[in-house]
């Protein structure tokens, strides 16, 4: 082990390319594990989480190791780093994204507000009282009183055009308001 310290990074990735040795990556690991970590953590923002993607990118290095020449190893697991975080940020967001856009479109749900220990309920209690009147009051009545636009539109007097753009902005403030109380 003491004689691979001697190599560069770069003479071991290359080493561990072409003869899968795991004592290589381990020289790696020690060397770049607080890089990896730190990287992880800037964008995944919570320490498990970070500590679950550090040991994600270092699998990921020994399951699919690129046969290309690295010619920077330091600034190429960097960003190998840094796009693993992406994706599972990117996974988790659209995860969440559903998982609103299911609560706010779906007529097969229970309701959230109609289940008293679901956590959203007072988050979404919350997060309606801080839209704006024209949203509040055309998102209360399309979901909660389940009134179409043009039933809205007429007990608001105004467009449908109207109806849908504040149902519309209302359910995107809603769903940051919501997103960001997580």
């Amino acid at each position: 082990m003491e004689l691979l310290d001697r190599f560069s990074d770069e003479a071991l990735w290359q080493g561990f390319v072409t003869e899968k040795d795991r004592q290589v990556l381990a020289v790696l690991y020690d060397r770049y594990l607080a890089l990896v970590y730190g990287v992880c953590l800037k964008y995944m923002g919570d320490k498990e989480e970070a500590k679950d993607a550090t040991m994600e990118v270092f699998e990921k290095l020994y399951e699919t190791s690129p046969s290309q020449k690295i010619e920077k190893f330091r600034s190429w697991l960097f960003v190998v780093a840094k796009n693993h975080c992406l994706m599972k940020l990117r996974s988790k967001k659209g995860i969440q994204e559903k998982n609103v856009q299911l609560f706010m479109e779906s007529t097969e749900v229970v309701h959230p507000l109609d289940e008293e220990e679901t956590d959203l309920t007072p988050q979404l209690q919350q997060c309606l009282e801080q839209l704006k009147t024209e949203q509040k009051g055309c998102v209360e009545m399309f979901y909660f009183s389940k009134k179409t636009y043009e039933e809205i539109a007429l007990k608001k007097s105004i467009d449908v055009k109207q109806v849908k753009s504040h149902i519309q902005n209302g359910k995107r403030n809603l769903k940051l308001c919501i997103e960001s109380k997580k």
